[in-house]
C-alpha cells in the first residue's frame, strides 16, 4: 500500500501535532507522545519518512514486534529482527540477516526488548553475496557448493527462504530476502535464463538477468546490535513504562548517545505531545454501528481505509457498503485518492484508528468481522483435539500452540492494556517463559495427545525446535504423497484380471 504513503505524508504535514513532533525528534534526548496503540504503526512510518533517519522500534516481545512490523509494512518498509534461539530455523536466520542488512539504510527495524542483548556476526561478514547473471559460465556442482557455503539447505523442493534444489539442468533458489524463489535454467554450464516463480503452483512471475544471492547464515557472535546502528538511529519504545522492568531484569541499557521516543497511552492529559488519534467506536460484528460510522465519516469528508485480506470477506463487505449507498473503491494502481472515499484493500493489518485532524481512518478486518473458529476434519473431531471450551482443561494440562509448540496450560487471566481489559490464556514454556494468548485466538491451541502416558517436553519460545518438528511433518506428508500414487497403482493392478 506504499501508493498511499506520499498522500499520507502530505496530509500529515498539515497535522500540527505530528509535524511538530517530527521537528522535535531532530533534537537529541528523550521524547514522548500520547497515542493510542492502533495508530502507532502509522505514526512510526510517517515520522521515519519525515525525519529521514533509521528507527529501531522496541516491543514487549517477539510476537508484538512481528505484529508491529506487519502493520508498519502497510505504509513503508519495516524489518522484523527475531530473537536468537538455541538454534535457528532458516526462516529466523533469514529475518535476522535481512534486518541486519537493513540497518545500513534509513530503515525501520522492529524487535522484542530482549533481542537488544543478542550477539551478532561482524558487519563485514554480511557483504559477501553470490553474483549470478544470465550467460554466465557456472558448473552446477560449483553453484551447489557456493549455496551451501552461504548457509542454504538442499531440499527436494524449495518451500521457504534458505532452500535450494537441483533437478537436471534446473536449480531453484529461495533467496533470504525474496518473496518468491528463483529458477535458474542451464544449458550445459551456461546460465541460459533466470526467473521468479510461485513455489506453490510453479507458475513463472517475471524474468531477471542478474541477482545477488545474500548469505542465509553467517557464523559468529562477535558484536552487539549497537555496532550495526548509526549514531542518528532513533529508538522508539512502545510504552516504556511496560518495557522498563524487562530492560532492567535483562540488564539492557540504551547508550545515552541515542535519542528515543516513548509512545504511550495516558488516561488524562499531560505535558506530552497530545496526538489526535482515536480508537474505533464499534466492535467486530456490530454492522449497524459500522454502517453508522462509515456514513458519518463519508459525510464529513474522510478517507476510510478498510484492510480486508480475504477476498470473500472483502467482496461481502463491498456488497454491504454498496447497499448503504456509500462511495467506495478497491485499491488499484494510479487510483486518485479524493475524499470522501471508502477504500478497500487486500492488506493484512492488526491495527485500527481514526484521526479527526487528518480526516482519515484505518480499519482492520478483525475489527469488522467476528473471528470464526477453524473447523477440524471429521476424522479428527472425535479425538477432541481442538479446545472448544475451557471447562475441558484444568491447570497443568499440556496443550499445543500452532506457532509456538507444546506448553503447559496455567489457566485464564485478565490483563489491561491501553485501558482495555481482555481475557488471556496463560501458557508456560521451557525456562518458565510465559505466553498470553487472547481468548479470541483459542483456535490456535489444541489439546496435546501423545503416543504414551509420558509427559511431553515443553517447547522453548523463539527456538528452532518447534519449527523443525513442523518441517519434518511436512516432509513426511510430502514423501507419503509422492509414494502414494505408485502404491495405489500397484493395488489396482493386483485387482485386475488379465
Amino acid at each position: 500500500m506504499f501508493i498511499m504513503l506520499d498522500y499520507l505524508i502530505k496530509i500529515s504535514k498539515k497535522n500540527k501535532a505530528v509535524f511538530e513532533l517530527a521537528q522535535q525528534l531532530a533534537l537529541p534526548g528523550e521524547h514522548a507522545a500520547n497515542v493510542v496503540a492502533g495508530a502507532r504503526p502509522f505514526l512510526i512510518s510517517v515520522l521515519a519518512t519525515l525525519t529521514k533517519r533509521p528507527f529501531v522500534v522496541v516491543g514487549a516481545n517477539d510476537e508484538r514486534a512481528k505484529e508491529l512490523s506487519e502493520d508498519i509494512n502497510n505504509f513503508s518498509d519495516a524489518f522484523f529482527l527475531p530473537r536468537a534461539g538455541e538454534s535457528e530455523s532458516p526462516e529466523t536466520r533469514s529475518l535476522r540477516l535481512q534486518a541486519l542488512s537493513a540497518t545500513r539504510r534509513n530503515s525501520i527495524i522492529t524487535l522484542g526488548a530482549v533481542t537488544l542483548k543478542d550477539k551478532f556476526p561482524l558487519p563485514s561478514k554480511l557483504a559477501k553475496p553470490l553474483n549470478i547473471k544470465t550467460s554466465q559460465q557456472l558448473k552446477m556442482n560449483t553453484l551447489a557448493k557456493k549455496l551451501v557455503d552461504l548457509g542454504y539447505e538442499r531440499e527436494y523442493q524449495v518451500e521457504m527462504p534458505g532452500d535450494f534444489s537441483i533437478r537436471g539442468n534446473i536449480c531453484d533458489i529461495f533467496p533470504v530476502f525474496a518473496k518468491n524463489p528463483l529458477r535458474l535454467d542451464f544449458f550445459g554450464d551456461e546460465l541460459d535464463s533466470m526467473r521468479y516463480f510461485d513455489h506453490l503452483d510453479q507458475r513463472s512471475i517475471k524474468t531477471v538477468s542478474s541477482y545477488k544471492v545474500m548469505p542465509c547464515s553467517v557464523d559468529g557472535s562477535d558484536v552487539g546490535l549497537f555496532d550495526y546502528l548509526s549514531p542518528d538511529t532513533l529508538f522508539v519504545f512502545e510504552d516504556y513504562s511496560l518495557l522498563h522492568s524487562t530492560l532492567k531484569d535483562e540488564e539492557i541499557a540504551i547508550p545515552k548517545d541515542y535519542s528515543s521516543l516513548d509512545l504511550t497511552t495516558l488516561t488524562k492529559k499531560s505535558r506530552l505531545n497530545m496526538l489526535d488519534f482515536e480508537e474505533l467506536p464499534f466492535k467486530a460484528g456490530e454492522f449497524e454501528n459500522i454502517a453508522k460510522f462509515l456514513k458519518e465519516k463519508q459525510e464529513h469528508g474522510y478517507l476510510v481505509v478498510l484492510n480486508i485480506k480475504e477476498d470473500g470477506k472483502r467482496a461481502r463487505l463491498k456488497e454491504m457498503i454498496d447497499s448503504w449507498h456509500l462511495v467506495n473503491e478497491e485499491m488499484r494502481p494510479n487510483l486518485a485518492l479524493i475524499k470522501p472515499l471508502i477504500l478497500l484493500t487486500a492488506e493484512q493489518s492488526n491495527s485500527s484508528f481514526v484521526s479527526p485532524n487528518q480526516k482519515i481512518a484505518f480499519v482492520s478486518d478483525k475489527d469488522i468481522f467476528v473471528r470464526q473458529l477453524a473447523q477440524l476434519p471429521k476424522n479428527l473431531r472425535s479425538g477432541n483435539l481442538r479446545i472448544s471450551n475451557f471447562e475441558d482443561l484444568k491447570e497443568g494440562d499440556f496443550v499445543v500452540h500452532i506457532n509456538h509448540g507444546i506448553a503447559r496450560y496455567e489457566g485464564l487471566t485478565s490483563r489491561t492494556i491501553d485501558g482495555i481489559t481482555r481475557d488471556y490464556i496463560r501458557l508456560v514454556y521451557a525456562a518458565n517463559d510465559k505466553l498470553f494468548v487472547p481468548v479470541t485466538e483459542m483456535d490456535r491451541i489444541s489439546r496435546y495427545i501423545g503416543a504414551s502416558d509420558k509427559e511431553p517436553r515443553v517447547s522453548r519460545l523463539d527456538s528452532k525446535q518447534w519449527a523443525l518438528t513442523k518441517k519434518r511433518v511436512k516432509r513426511s506428508v510430502r514423501t507419503q504423497t509422492r509414494n502414494r500414487p505408485s502404491e495405489t497403482i500397484c493395488r489396482t493392478l493386483k485387482k485386475q484380471r488379465f
